[in-house]
């Protein structure tokens, strides 16, 4: 009985042992790359605050901006996952233009089934390429060009109209109706 209780310690405390290296081997990630990065809670990464409901995810991602003024990009941990914060507007200039086919699948916040989830923010692979390729379709500069003189018109009279209405409760629909 003796022999069996100390196999099982010992198997317990070799499973253990292996947790905590592989935990430290997922948190070395950023390190390895010599990026510089937020120091992780232990299987919490970056987020603590975040499931204290001190802070909102977009916060966790703007102290890492801004703890870190000089590098380029910036690494936070989302639970075990690295996740990368780029600060250079090269860089997310490539990754937004020039690269973008190599970035189809971004991060998504909710996938609930509701209107926001047809978006192009949240789609993923093929369905994404299809909608990015028709709504850049719609977007070319000469488009836009086209397009600029009517959403001056647009604006001019949203922003008359909420003038007019300063003393009085605005109905917003019904103004961003007319």
């Amino acid at each position: 009985m003796e022999l069996i209780s100390a196999l099982l310690w010992a198997v317990l405390i070799t499973l253990t042992y292996y947790i905590y290296i592989r935990l430290l081997d997922v948190y070395n990630f950023w390190k390895r790359k010599k990026i510089a990065f937020l120091k992780p809670v232990p299987l919490i990464g970056n987020f603590l605050p975040v499931l204290q409901l001190k802070y909102s995810m977009g916060d966790v991602y703007s102290e890492a901006y801004w703890s870190y003024p000089e590098e380029k990009v910036v690494g936070v941990y989302n639970f075990l996952e690295p996740m990368l914060v780029v600060r250079d507007l090269n860089l997310i200039e490539n990754i937004l233009i020039k690269d973008f086919n190599h970035f189809e699948d971004q991060v998504t916040v909710a996938n609930d089934g509701g209107l926001m989830s047809f978006t192009l923010f949240q789609l993923k692979g093929n369905t994404w390429r299809s909608l990015r390729y028709k709504v850049n379709t719609c977007f070319t500069s000469n488009k836009l060009k086209q397009m600029f003189n009517q959403m001056l018109e647009c604006t001019d009279e949203l922003s008359s109209n909420i003038e007019n209405n300063l003393n009085n409760d605005i109905e917003i629909r019904n103004i961003l109706a007319t």
